[in-house]
């Protein structure tokens, strides 16, 4: 069975604090199926709660089409990863994108390597894809990097 997609309304209240929302959706529904769902279910919602309706995301189940995602690499925990940060257009804040179980084949002396499968992995961060302009979460494109560090999360 596959994945659900996941919908999530961010609710907030009058004191200025969010809360979502949450739904599983079937991953053989289509996003204007969702949306024709949602465009019906939302003043229902509406009439059930007193919070304002911040945002609506809908995260996407896809499918995993490299085999070798199929064995986790030895010693590579999720709390121990990197940090990549990268710069956005229009704004002077950085944006970072953690990610956890980072090789340790990729770290020398105590620093992330920019070079091989890392370097290559930003640069497509970078670079996107047909229709695909990678963002933080104000939207604006993410247009350079700027340095990464490995980190433990907990």
């Amino acid at each position: 069975m596959a994945d659900p997609h996941v919908l999530s309304i961010s609710l907030l209240d009058d004191r200025g604090k969010y809360r979502a929302v949450n739904y599983y959706v079937a991953s053989a529904a289509t996003l204007a199926q969702v949306q024709t769902w949602l465009d019906a279910h939302i003043n229902l919602l509406e009439a059930c709660v007193g919070g304002k309706i911040a945002s609506i995301t809908l995260q996407f189940a896809m499918a995993i089409t490299d085999p070798d995602t199929a064995t986790p690499v030895i010693d590579c925990p999720t709390d121990q990863g990197a940090l990549a940060g990268f710069t956005a257009t229009g704004t002077g804040y950085k944006h970072s994108i953690y990610l956890p179980t980072f090789r340790k084949t990729l770290i020398t002396a105590g620093e992330v390597v920019d070079a091989g499968a890392f370097a290559a992995w930003y640069a497509d961060i970078l670079a996107g894809g047909t229709g695909v302009v990678v963002t933080d979460k104000s939207a604006r494109a993410l247009s350079g990097f700027l340095s990464s560090k490995p980190v433990n999360r907990k």
